[in-house]
């Protein structure tokens, strides 16, 4: 199928679909193994287990940071040459992306080895919390190469034109972390090392499905011997840095949101953000599928100069993010006791304080969609500059403020309402520039 799809002329809607589906899957794929790890740990394990997981969320974010960086900040580079067609570019970024992965992998492993327990305390860990937590992490920063190159292998994949394998790789992943989350937790009583150590053999099952791409000769990338230049290290990392910010930025807000809820509800308070950064985990997943999906699309025809194509996609997938956003919203105030019935059965405290954070939370997916596809345009058009702008602003400045000034004013309220706010605030800014922009 793949090797038919003509991204210069065939139709928008056509191409929008057989990219965007796998895309979104594959975007789903570590947030479905978060999300089996949190249910199996909330049900097994307990609240503490719950508390311990979602301190280690940010890890997650970090290899995502770094693999969207190479994968996206490389795929971009990739598809802008082929538009131009410059095909003799195209080995030499790869390979420079791949040389620049083994050195983020390296500095990780070395920061594991030396400051394991300071990492531990540093996302966190109470004293309660801290012994699990170790647990876990300890086995995911051991897999790190495994996650961040099949978060960059997939990206990769997708662009060259085989979306259904990295959806496959995907698939793969996601049943083989499913099948041993069970029979590490429940059948050998594991805990957080059997959940760590399934979601680490299902990202090696992923990895091993994409290399399958890079062993068939008609692959248009391929390692080139001596091919590793720091200008191509230098303009993938700047096509990427939006990526990594998005990424970051997200587990930041974990990070510091687990402080601030420790600080109104305890230990009770994190577990119930758990929960709720679980469901987000998912719904978060597929709009960055969605606009991951249309990347290399508005790339290749911006490389060729098709303006209005880049326009006709752009328009669709504005139309797909806001429609995804009303439906996310109405099942968070529809349906909160069913999700939250997934991690815990609990119907106490734990319940109401996780439900009243959904009611407030879900607010925001009216507008991230919306604020992740225009970063992500920016960062297809290689307007970079722009795009990381309006990254910062989203990821750090707007939530440094509002996370500080929200709660004072309204409590516990105003830390559910603050990426809301955030949202918000970003698309209206994102807004006004474009106006701007078009009077000028």
């Amino acid at each position: 199928m793949s090797k038919k799809l003509n991204l210069l002329q065939d139709k928008e809607s056509t191409l929008l679909r057989k990219y965007m589906i796998p895309s979104v899957l594959g975007m789903l794929g570590l947030s479905v193994c978060i999300l089996f790890d949190t249910m199996f740990i909330g049900h097994k394990i307990g609240d503490l287990g719950l508390a311990a997981l979602n301190i280690a969320l940010p890890i997650y974010n970090l290899y995502s940071a770094i693999g969207l960086t190479i994968g996206v900040g490389g795929a971009t580079a990739l598809s802008v040459a082929m538009g131009q067609k410059k095909f003799h570019r195209v080995n030499r970024i790869f390979t420079s992306a791949v040389f620049a992965t083994i050195i983020f992998c390296i500095i990780i492993s070395l920061l594991e080895v030396f400051f394991l327990d300071k990492i531990v305390y540093m996302l966190g860990a109470s004293e309660a919390t801290f012994l699990l937590a170790k647990e876990y992490l300890k086995i995911i920063l051991a897999f790190n190469p495994a996650f961040i190159f099949a978060s960059a292998f997939i990206v990769f994949v997708r662009n060259d034109r085989e979306p259904k394998l990295a959806m496959y790789a995907v698939i793969g992943s996601n049943t083989t972390n499913i099948v041993l989350d069970y029979v590490f937790i429940y059948m050998f009583n594991l805990g957080m090392f059997g959940a760590a150590l399934a979601t680490s053999i299902g990202q090696l099952v992923a990895l091993g499905v994409l290399s399958i791409h890079f062993i068939k000769k008609n692959n248009t990338m391929h390692i080139e011997f001596g091919g590793i230049n720091l200008d191509n290290i230098g303009k993938v990392l700047k096509n990427g840095v939006p990526s990594f910010l998005n990424e970051i930025s997200a587990g930041f807000v974990i990070f510091i949101f687990n402080i601030v809820i420790y600080k109104f509800e305890g230990d009770l308070g994190v577990s119930a953000y758990g929960i709720i950064t679980n469901i987000v985990l998912i719904f978060m997943a597929v709009f960055n599928g969605v606009s991951q999906g249309v990347q290399p699309l508005i790339s290749v025809n911006f490389g060729a100069k098709k303006e209005e194509r880049v326009k006709e996609f752009l328009r669709l997938t504005r139309i797909i993010v806001l429609i995804l956003g009303v439906v996310f919203l109405g099942m968070g105030l529809l349906l909160p006791n069913q999700m939250i019935g997934l991690f815990t059965s609990d119907r106490g405290r734990l319940l109401s304080i996780t439900r009243q954070g959904i009611y407030l939370y879900f607010i925001a997916f009216l507008f991230n969609g919306s604020n992740i596809l225009n970063i992500a345009y920016l960062q297809a058009v290689e307007k970079s500059k722009e795009s990381s702008l309006l990254s910062t602003l989203r990821g750090l400045v707007f939530v440094i403020i509002f996370i500080i000034v929200l709660p004072r004013i309204i409590g516990v309220y105003g830390v559910w309402l603050t990426i809301p706010v955030t949202e918000l605030s970003t698309l209206l800014l994102f807004s006004i520039f474009e106006i701007k922009k078009k009077k000028i």
